[in-house]
């Protein structure tokens, strides 16, 4: 996701991550706290199953054209217009 939104990437082991969100939330800095990591690190996967079934929905674009969407559409206006 990163590379395709052209961000730095920085991999944080889960440890150091815990620590700084304890630190952190002790100065009321962030509301997140340690006990966010396993979510960080597994996000859960969500099926649609019960949006085909029971609602009738299918959905029009993939995850990655989603993605892809989302970064053209965030992309910075041109300081310039050609």
């Amino acid at each position: 996701i990163a590379h395709r939104l052209h961000k730095r990437y920085l991999a944080v082991p889960a440890p150091v991550l815990a620590g700084a969100l304890r630190v952190l939330r002790a100065l009321r800095l962030t509301r997140l706290g340690p006990e966010q990591v396993r979510f960080l690190q597994y996000r859960p996967v969500l099926a649609n199953d019960a949006l085909k079934t029971d609602f009738g929905f299918t959905p029009t674009l993939s995850s990655e054209e989603c993605l892809e969407r989302y970064r053209r559409l965030r992309a910075p206006e041109p300081a310039v217009q050609p």
